[in-house]
Parts: C-alpha cells; structure tokens; sequence
C-alpha cells in the first residue's frame, strides 16, 4: 500500500521500489525482491541503489543456482557408475567422480549464464558510475557497498574454493566500511558453509544477528549452523541436546 501511495506521489521515482525490494530481501521473498529492483531501474536506470541491489540478488541466486547443478552432476554420475557396476563388491576400478567443472555447467544452464551475465553488467556500470568525475557525492554508491559488490561476485562465483580468502578478504573490508551490510555477513557464512566450517558459520551470523535481528537469513543460517553442530557432536558420542535447541 505505502508503495501504490508513493507512486501516486511521484510515479517516476525509483527509491520506492528500490526500499520495497530491501524490505523483500531481508524476508527471503528472492523472487518479489528482483522484481522490484527491475521496476526501480525501468524508472531510473542510473540508479544505482538499485543497481547494487540487484547485484546482490543476482550473486546469490548465481550462487544457489551453482550448488544446484552441482549437486545435480553429482547425482548424474554416480547413477553411471552404479549402472557400470562400479559399486559392486570386488569391482577392480578406482572410483573417481567426473565432474563437470562451474564454468562448463554454467555454459550449458541457460539460467545460470543468465544470471551470471545480470551480475556481470550490473557490476560494471556501478564501476562505470564510481569512476565518473561529474558525479555528486550524495549520488555516488559509498565505496563500502562496492567494495561488498565485488566480494560476493568472489563469494558466488565459479570455483569458490579457490577464491575464498580473497573473498573473504573483500568482504570484511566492506564490513569495516560499513558494518550494517547484512549481504556481506550473508555472503560470508555462506563461504564458511560450502567449507563446512559450522561454528565459523555460527560466528558469521551471531555477527549479523547482532546487527540486525530482523534479516531473516541470518536466523536461517544460525539454524543450519546449529543443525549441523549437533550432528557433529553426536557422531563423536557427545550431547547434542543444546545446538538442537539453538537450531
């Protein structure tokens, strides 16, 4: 409602949008969220609030989309090897998965080169924009927000292994800028997930719950964190009684 009020106020206004999409992010509506950043750039196309924020959205979705046609490559493998007999008991070969690497499964999923290729331009224009001499002040995207930009293109991206302190690195530049960037700590326990560091994860979002206790994926990945604590103590005989709890 308070946006249909404001669009009557001022139908060329992209900041309505832009908030409106912020407000999605931090409730996980991923989908609602992406589509307000495009109405908010529909109206002003160098805004780069807005421009930013789809870049976060389209890093995550790049990222969940990765994990997807992993898992995916995975299970299409070791379907071939089951069905060549490579499980069998007394089976004379080495068992060695063939797994496409990310930048081959993303050149053949339409979707994710899609993304890719959102992020991609989206970084380059807030780049192109920072770099601009004519720019005000008040316009310009702060450096910290940039700087969290180019972190979670590392954090997301192909091979994230490979990239990860550096990522890591950029990141918690931004957090030094600017410690409310709920997309940095987000980015950052997700870095510390696909490593299966849990108390790292744990960490990073007590960090971002600390911040802001109303971002929503910040309590989704504590409750993963904790989830995956109390199977690891039990696997060692412990008491896992209290990280179910926290979980």
């Amino acid at each position: 409602r308070a946006v249909e009020d404001a669009e009557r106020v001022d139908p060329a206004r992209a900041e309505t949008h832009c908030h409106l999409g912020r407000l999605c992010r931090a409730l996980m509506r991923f989908d609602e969220a992406r589509a307000a950043q495009d109405r908010a750039l529909e109206k002003e196309p160098a805004y780069a609030p807005a421009r930013y924020e789809r870049a976060v959205l389209a890093a995550r979705a790049y990222g969940d989309r990765l994990v997807q046609l992993r898992e995916s490559a995975i299970q299409r493998e070791g379907a071939r090897m089951a069905q060549a007999g490579m499980f069998q008991s007394g089976a004379d070969q080495e068992l060695q998965l063939r797994i496409p690497k990310d930048e081959q499964l993303e050149q053949d999923d339409p979707k994710a080169a899609a993304l890719r290729r959102c992020l991609t331009e989206d970084l380059a224009a807030l780049a192109q924009e920072a770099a601009r001499a004519d720019l005000a002040e008040a316009d310009r995207l702060p450096a910290a927000q940039l700087a969290c930009a180019r972190g979670l293109e590392l954090a997301y991206g192909p091979e994230p292994a490979a990239l990860r302190d550096q990522a890591r690195a950029g990141l918690e530049e931004a957090l030094r800028a600017d410690p409310s960037l709920e997309e940095a700590y987000d980015a950052l326990g997700r870095i510390e997930e696909a490593a299966r560091d849990w108390g790292a994860v744990a960490r990073v979002f007590d960090r971002g719950v600390a911040v802001d206790r109303g971002y929503v994926p910040f309590w989704r990945g504590l409750g993963v964190a904790h989830h995956h604590l109390a199977e690891d103590r039990e696997v060692r005989g412990e008491d896992g009684t209290a990280e179910v709890a926290a979980a």
